[in-house]
């Protein structure tokens, strides 16, 4: 999960600062942090709480789902047994998330990782049921 994180956030950060032309200093200036926290942001060594992404969405003039956006894969959810087979290729566009969609992925990405396995385990659940739920009707 580390290198998820680095890859998605450092790297994006580290590309929308250089593209907007600020040193780390002027951001970490604008963030209110010392330059070597925002150093770590870029290097993924520690992650940026949701107000940092939302300020940083502020400093860079994009939306906070541009700094957040993942990488999916088309294989299955690791260990969950959900896969692609099991959803309308619609649900597989991941770059047209509806808001309520880009908050929940907000929330889990600033929450724990064992509030993380929590989620998932939930949300396994709940489509269980709902095919069973289909399945009886």
């Amino acid at each position: 999960m580390y290198r998820r994180h680095k890859t998605i956030i450092s790297d994006t950060i580290k590309d929308l600062r250089r593209k907007r032309g600020y040193t780390q200093k002027q951001v970490a200036d604008l963030l209110g942090v010392n330059r070597s926290t925002y150093c770590y942001y870029e290097l993924g060594r520690i992650k940026p709480d949701i107000n940092t992404v939302m300020k940083l969405s502020n400093i860079f003039r994009v939306h906070y789902s541009d700094i957040l956006e993942n990488e999916y894969n088309s294989g299955k959810c690791k260990d969950s047994g959900l896969g692609v087979a099991d959803v309308d290729s619609d649900m597989l566009k991941f770059g047209d998330l509806d808001n309520e969609e880009r908050c929940l992925l907000l929330a889990f990405r600033v929450v724990s990782k064992s509030s993380r396995q929590e989620i998932i385990e939930f949300a396994l659940h709940k489509v269980k049921d709902d095919k069973k739920r289909i399945l009886n009707n």
